[in-house]
């Protein structure tokens, strides 16, 4: 068993995130302590007083025999959901009342996007699942989908990513430098030949990370450095 509590302190806004995929990870095989990690950026990110930000959107798309929605997404500043999909209304949501002062036009906008994203999984699961021959099984699979950017409000250097992974697993991952695809397997190898030649849609998608995430993620920023220090001492423990 991995403690939750191994850590003495987590910000009070990862819990609604933390939840959600602790959901998930009792549906799939999707590594919750990957997870952890990977929004807190151990080694890269302090939240708060560190010089190093984030903003990361992670969107799961779910197929197979269970109730849970084929469509789920959060918004994480730092380590402080920030936004989440409402799967009623199918809507971008703030997460709370600071957030809705940040940028007029971001909510609909998003949740445009919200609605593009839904439709992808809806169309690239069946390709998944016949690409890893599950096409007849009756098991719950999950396409997980990270996407956002970095800035260190310091030195001013910036970074951006999109990786996705299946069945817990790395799959593919963009490439800023080459805007082309870095495929894990096979499987992922078949997604990159048609991917590598959307080559607008790959221009779009780097200036997606490099400049429309980082403006967000500063004006974020103006608004939410404050909450960003409050933290809570967890009580949960991952299976």
């Amino acid at each position: 068993m991995w403690e939750y509590k191994t850590f003495k302190s987590l910000p009070r806004c990862l819990n609604n995130a933390y939840n959600l995929y602790r959901k998930i990870n009792k549906l799939t095989n999707f590594n919750m302590n990957v997870f952890i990690l990977l929004i807190l950026g151990i080694g890269r990110l302090q939240t708060g007083s560190a010089v190093t930000h984030s903003l990361k959107q992670f969107m799961t798309g779910i197929s197979g025999d269970t109730d849970f929605p084929e469509f789920t997404g959060v918004g994480l500043l730092d380590t402080c959901q920030v936004a989440y999909v409402d799967r009623n209304t199918n809507t971008v949501v703030p997460s709370d009342e600071w957030v809705k002062r940040v940028i007029s036009d971001y909510w609909e906008r998003h949740t445009h996007r919200a609605d593009d994203a839904r439709q992808f999984f809806k169309n690239i699961m069946p390709v998944l699942r016949t690409l890893f021959n599950q096409s007849m099984s009756t098991g719950v699979y999950a396409l997980q989908v990270m996407i956002g950017c970095e800035w260190d409000d310091e030195t001013g250097v910036t970074d951006g990513f999109f990786n996705f992974g299946y069945d817990g697993e790395d799959f593919i991952s963009f490439d800023l430098e080459t805007l082309t695809w870095i495929a894990s397997g096979e499987q992922a190898g078949r997604i990159k030949h048609v991917w590598d030649n959307e080559k607008a849609e790959n221009e779009y998608w780097k200036t997606y990370v490099t400049q429309y995430c980082i403006d967000w993620l500063k004006t974020f920023l103006e608004y939410g450095r404050s909450i960003l220090m409050r933290t809570v001492a967890p009580s949960v423990s991952l299976l």
